[in-house]
């Protein structure tokens, strides 16, 4: 309860899409989440390394990505899969997504994509 007396739960709504964990599986071969995933400032830290990683210059093939139970290192890897791996719409709104919040790291990964000597 706010100073006001209002109940805090009246104030703040949460969007349904936080209340679920995610499923790798099941959400990268889903639609639902096309395009409307937060790219965080963390997020496209990451982004960066792992492009950077990604080079055929760099020795660094291995990462991990550590931390709390439901800060969205899932959701990020459901992102991250569909940025570098997919074809088709899920791959294009991703791909758009990024290009809308960071324009050079968009650009840097599809470099990489088409370069890319996986599938």
């Amino acid at each position: 309860m706010t100073s006001t007396g209002v109940m805090l739960s009246e104030l703040v709504e949460i969007g349904t899409r936080f209340l679920r964990s995610v499923n790798l599986e099941k959400d990268y071969a889903a639609a639902s989440q096309n395009g409307d995933y937060i790219i965080t400032p963390t997020a496209r830290q990451i982004l960066h390394r792992l492009s950077e990683a990604l080079e055929d210059r760099s020795p660094y093939r291995a990462w991990t990505i550590t931390g709390p139970y439901g800060v969205g290192k899932s959701a990020f890897g459901v992102f991250l899969t569909r940025v570098l791996c997919s074809r088709g719409i899920q791959a294009e709104a991703a791909a758009r997504r990024l290009e809308e919040v960071d324009r050079p790291l968009a650009h840097a990964i599809s470099h990489l994509k088409s370069s890319a000597r996986w599938p």
